[in-house]
C-alpha cells in the first residue's frame, strides 16, 4: 500500500518510513497497532525516543527512591531491634544500582539518537551539492559511468551473467 506524506503531499511512499521529499516519518494508519503505537509515542522515531527517555528517568528515580526507602527501613529496624537486615537485601541494593546505571547509559544513547534524528537530511545533500558545484545535481543527470570495471571483483552471479552474454553474442 502506497501513501501520501501528510506534510508535503508527496505520493507513492511506503508506510512506516521517511518521506523522500521532506523527511517526515510516515505512519501506517491502517495498522492494527496504531492505537498502541500512538499511546506509546509511536507516531515517529523521535517521539519514541523522547518517550523512552522519560521512562528511563522515571525508572532511575524509582530505583533510587526504593533504594532510599529500603535502606532507611532496615537502618531504623537495626536501630530499634539490633537485628541486621537479611543478606538478600544487599542483592536488591545491587540490583537497583545496576538498573540505575543501565538506565543512565540508555539515556546517553537515547540523547545521541535524538540529536542524530534532529538533523534534517533532505536539505543537507542539496546544500552540499550547491556549495561544491557537484555536476549533474542541478540537471538530474547521472554522472558518467566508470570505465574501470576490473577495480571491484565480480560476484559469481555477475561473472556468470557476463559469460552467458558473451556466449549469446557469439
Amino acid at each position: 500500500m502506497k501513501i501520501y506524506c501528510p506534510r508535503c503531499g508527496t505520493g507513492d511512499q511506503e508506510p512506516e518510513s521517511y518521506c523522500r521529499n521532506c523527511g517526515e516519518f510516515l505512519l501506517d494508519y491502517s495498522a492494527r497497532s496504531i492505537l498502541l503505537s500512538k499511546l506509546l509515542g509511536g507516531s515517529n522515531p523521535k517521539t519514541q525516543i523522547t518517550v523512552n527517555l522519560v521512562l528511563n528517568l522515571i525508572s532511575i528515580f524509582t530505583s533510587f527512591l526504593l533504594l532510599g526507602f529500603l535502606n532507611g527501613h532496615y537502618d531504623a529496624l537495626r536501630d530499634r531491634t539490633g537485628e541486621m537486615p537479611p543478606s538478600v537485601i544487599y542483592l536488591v541494593y545491587a540490583f537497583l544500582v545496576v538498573i540505575s546505571i543501565w538506565q543512565l547509559f540508555s539515556i546517553v544513547v537515547g540523547l545521541r539518537l535524538r540529536s542524530k534524528l534532529g538533523h534534517k537530511t533532505t536539505g543537507q545533500f542539496a546544500d552540499v551539492a550547491a556549495r561544491e558545484n557537484i555536476p549533474g545535481r542541478e540537471t538530474n543527470e547521472l554522472p558518467p559511468a566508470s570505465r574501470d570495471y576490473d577495480t571491484v571483483p565480480l560476484t559469481a552471479a555477475e561473472d556468470s551473467t557476463r559469460i552467458l552474454e558473451n556466449v549469446k553474442r557469439k
